[in-house]
C-alpha cells in the first residue's frame, strides 16, 4: 500500500550533479563550487554548498552520501605531495564560513587560523586516504559510480521525512506483533 505525504509544505526538488568541466576529483564533488564566489572578499564556501535539507534524519543520510561522493574522489587523487585543495581541512573551513564562522581571511590572525584547521585535517585525510586505499570500503567506494552517489544524494534531499519516520513506526509495531515484543 502506497504511504502518502505527511508533510504539509511542498518544497522544490533537490538536483545533485558532479561538476563534469573541473578535472581534480576533489574539485568535481557535487556539493564543490560551481562558479564564480560572490563575495572575494569574505569568506567562501567554495567547498560545502550543501543544499537545504528537511529533517535530521535526511540531513545525517545526506551527509553520509556526500562523505561517499568525497571518499571517492580522495581515492582518485594522489597522495604525494600537500595537496590542501578540496581537502577536509579546507571543506570544514568552508562549512564554518558557511554558518558564519569565520575570520576575514586578509588579517595575518585569521589566515593563521584557517592555516590551523586546514593542516590540522590534512594530517588526519592523510590517514584516511591510506585506509580506503587498503581496505574493502575503498574497494566498494572504487565500484560505485558518481551517478549512484548523485541518486543517493537525491532521495535523501528529497525523501518525506516524517513519512520515512511513520513507516519505520509501523513496521517496528508489525514487528512487535510479530514477536510478542521482543525483538
Amino acid at each position: 500500500m502506497a504511504r502518502k505525504s505527511v508533510s504539509k509544505v511542498a518544497r522544490p526538488r533537490v538536483k545533485c550533479r558532479y561538476n563534469t568541466r573541473r578535472t581534480y576529483p576533489l574539485h568535481r564533488v557535487p556539493f564543490a563550487w560551481k562558479g564564480k564566489p560572490l563575495d572575494t572578499d569574505g569568506p567562501r564556501n567554495l567547498y560545502w554548498n550543501m543544499p537545504e535539507i528537511e529533517g535530521y534524519l535526511n540531513g545525517c543520510d545526506f551527509g553520509k552520501a556526500a562523505a561517499s561522493a568525497w571518499l571517492k574522489a580522495c581515492l582518485e587523487t594522489s597522495s604525494d605531495g600537500a595537496n590542501y585543495s578540496a581537502g577536509i581541512g579546507t571543506i570544514v573551513h568552508s562549512l564554518l564560513a558557511s554558518y558564519g564562522i569565520h575570520d576575514c581571511e586578509k588579517t595575518a590572525a585569521g589566515q593563521g587560523r584557517r592555516g590551523l584547521v586546514v593542516g590540522f585535517f590534512y594530517e588526519i585525510e592523510k590517514l584516511v586516504k591510506f585506509a580506503l586505499t587498503h581496505s574493502t570500503e575503498g574497494k566498494r567506494l572504487r565500484a560505485t559510480t558518481e551517478a549512484e552517489i548523485v541518486k543517493m544524494m537525491e532521495y535523501y534531499a528529497n525523501r518525506d521525512e516524517a513519512a520515512y519516520i511513520a513507516a519505520m513506526q509501523v513496521v517496528a509495531e508489525e514487528r512487535d506483533a510479530a514477536t510478542g515484543g521482543k525483538a
